[in-house]
């Protein structure tokens, strides 16, 4: 089955009010590797890669460190990883992995900061450029993801086939800063400690990782426990039946970047629905592993409905 993929970042009410540039960044890419099946067949084997970045509102630069870190995030990923080694990969191993790559994207922030700084006047600091990460790596068969600072990551397995179904999960719990506005930005000394890594093993069908600008729309309070959050089901619900409608056009091979579906969820984001709630950057990065091949239905636009 075809993995499809699709990122999408829009700007919010209020970046729209005041010109100011779109603070956060969404990148999603894949990589395919050729391994021998259980028959001595060569079959193709995808991994998808993801990240999503939201720069600090008040960070003159924020959206060119948000931009610098999902890049370079992608980059890293998907050039040491292919589906087989990472399926196969233990979980320590993942984590060190995890540690060295926001390390990385640290020391990049801290570089083009350095490059920026006048030679006369103040220092641009990497705090200029301060932004939050989150990170994907997924196969149907597994899912490993690491975070720093706000945002959320959904996975969807493929039982979830109901606007009911408790299917669709977050991969982290939000933390107790998150709700008073205490973000920590992957600039920040202390960043290990909102470090947060994991895996979970499937069959998956739709991994989404998002920003915040979203949250307060599609995440909601859990009702036994009101300070942790958990998915809006009707809300992914829909976004998986829109998505299984998706496949490979003629042509195109699959894993490609879809141009068709990263329209399709920049409309998403655009609707004014989320307008209504939220004035913030919205930007989403998808992986979908359809079950069943299927066309774009084109009457099918929103799961805001």
């Amino acid at each position: 089955m075809a993995l499809h993929i699709a990122a999408a970042s829009v700007r919010g009410t209020s970046h729209r009010r005041s010109h100011a540039p779109c603070q956060d960044a969404a990148v999603v890419a894949q990589r395919t590797a050729t391994a021998d099946s259980s028959n001595n067949a060569r079959q193709e084997r995808q991994l998808v890669v993801g990240a999503v970045a939201d720069g600090g509102g008040s960070r003159v630069l924020s959206h060119i460190g948000a931009r610098l870190a999902a890049n370079l995030a992608a980059s890293l990923m998907t050039a040491r990883w292919e589906a087989e080694g990472f399926c196969s990969a233990s979980e320590a191993d993942l984590e060190s992995f995890w540690r060295a790559l926001f390390t990385d994207c640290r020391n990049a922030i801290a570089h083009e900061a350095k490059l920026r700084s006048p030679p006369l006047g103040p220092a641009i600091s990497p705090g200029d450029l301060a932004c939050t990460l989150i990170t994907f790596m997924a196969t149907p068969e597994r899912l490993a993801a690491a975070q720093v600072g706000d945002g959320f990551l959904v996975f969807s397995r493929q039982t979830a086939v109901s606007d009911d179904d408790e299917g669709h999960e977050l991969m982290f719990r939000n933390r107790d800063t998150e709700e008073a506005g205490q973000v920590v930005w992957i600039t920040a000394s202390n960043w290990a400690d909102d470090f947060r890594h994991g895996v979970r093993t499937g069959p998956l069908e739709m991994v989404l990782a998002s920003t915040d600008g979203i949250e307060n729309v599609v995440l909601a309070a859990k009702a036994q426990a009101p300070g942790e959050l958990v998915p809006h089901q009707r809300f992914f619900a829909a976004l998986l039946k829109l998505m299984r409608k998706a496949s490979v056009k003629p042509g195109e091979r699959a894993g490609a970047p879809d141009a068709d579906l990263d329209r399709r969820l920049e409309k998403i984001l655009s609707d004014p629905v989320f307008d209504e709630h939220v004035d913030d950057d919205k930007s989403m990065a998808l992986a979908f592993l359809p079950a069943e091949g299927h066309a774009l239905d084109a009457s099918e636009t929103s799961p805001n409905a």
